[in-house]
């Protein structure tokens, strides 16, 4: 109908704090209209792949499976676009990118990328969505926006509840209301989610990028107990290191990286992880995400450390490590307040340095 192909238009230029309410509206909208039953007829070939008001208790195996579709969400962005080449890499899955500009990742990092299909589609758009997600069996999310709307990081509604609330929450409804087993969604959030009223996450969340990701988190959680898919809720801290294509974050602005050195990883159970992660070592482990056989919900924080890389097999039984030990382990606030203060000062110390 007209009004839903308006509801699906695109955000005007404006960067009033009106339009900025406007997109979570129509987020919400969106949402509403499906959950209250109408029969919505999708555009760019979704008709027919949803169900009407209906839940969803199918059990099925966690871990996808060969010739799975798997949408990784916002494969335009510097971690997703490692995820996307991971698992193409594979030859085992069949890969969406979903992202804003599809003919700019043509042009780019996706020009040699084999079994790679583009979708292009915007999160706050929920409509946009059907195409790639309505017959897909996992999905790695992504998306994320700065912390601070500095130089116009949030123009165009691009802030924190529209992408990491109503965005995910759009993804969400759109992917699990489609056809075909529903395995497996895992959300890319941040570390201090939980812990966002204390220091230093609290200067973090001035612009509330904290609070729309526990909302985001929340959705997730709420979606899987209900439609009975897996999920998995990875933080990761500061991010570091290339691709820099991305100049918003402070780590990719002064190209910050991690010594030869600190390539371990290290899984911590929940929210109390304190350091920074390295984008290449965050997206794998986001594809062993996807592969686990786990079930159910689990929630992390991934950091790196001093020492090498592990090999897959290790990343796998730290995952699996989780899972059997669901109460984390939390540090003395001394401690966690030294190690958050320490990371500050070097952090701002080596950006000094590389200007």
């Amino acid at each position: 109908s007209s009004s839903l192909r308006a509801l699906g238009a695109r955000q005007s230029k404006s960067t009033s704090r009106g339009d900025q309410a406007t997109w979570a509206l129509r987020a919400f909208l969106g949402n509403a209209l499906a959950v209250g039953g109408f029969t919505v007829r999708m555009r760019r070939g979704g008709a027919g792949c949803f169900q009407q008001g209906r839940e969803r208790t199918l059990r099925l195996q966690a871990a996808v499976q060969e010739g799975d579709v798997i949408a990784v969400v916002g494969a335009g962005g510097n971690v997703g676009r490692l995820v996307t080449q991971r698992l193409c890499s594979l030859g085992k899955y069949r890969v969406r990118g979903v992202l804003r500009d599809a003919e700019r990742a043509r042009n780019s990092w996706a020009r040699d990328v084999e079994g790679l299909e583009l979708f292009e589609a915007d999160t706050r758009d929920a409509l946009a969505l059907s195409a790639s997600l309505c017959d897909a069996n996992a999905v790695v999310c992504t998306t994320g926006v700065p912390a601070f709307g500095i130089s116009g990081q949030w123009k165009d509604g691009n802030h924190p509840e529209s992408v990491d609330h109503f965005g995910v929450k759009n993804t969400l409804f759109m992917w699990s209301s489609g056809s075909g087993p529903k395995r497996k969604f895992v959300l890319m959030s941040s570390i201090g989610v939980t812990r966002r009223d204390g220091f230093p996450y609290s200067v973090l969340n001035g612009g509330g990028v904290l609070d729309a990701k526990a909302k985001g988190e929340a959705a997730l959680l709420s979606f899987a107990a209900k439609k009975g898919f897996a999920a998995t809720i990875v933080r990761p801290g500061q991010l570091f290191g290339g691709p820099y294509e991305n100049n918003r974050y402070l780590g990719t602005l002064f190209q910050l990286d991690k010594d030869e050195a600190s390539r371990a990883v290290k899984l911590v159970p929940g929210d109390t992880a304190v350091g920074d992660t390295l984008r290449s070592s965050l997206a794998g482990v986001l594809v062993r995400c996807l592969l686990s056989d786990r079930e159910g919900s689990v929630e992390f924080a991934v950091v790196n450390e001093e020492g090498p890389p592990p090999p897959e097999e290790d990343i796998d039984k730290m995952l699996q490590q989780l899972t059997s030990s669901p109460d984390a382990a939390t540090s003395a606030p001394d401690e966690q307040m030294g190690k958050r203060l320490d990371m500050a000062q070097k952090t701002f110390g080596q950006a000094v340095e590389n200007v």
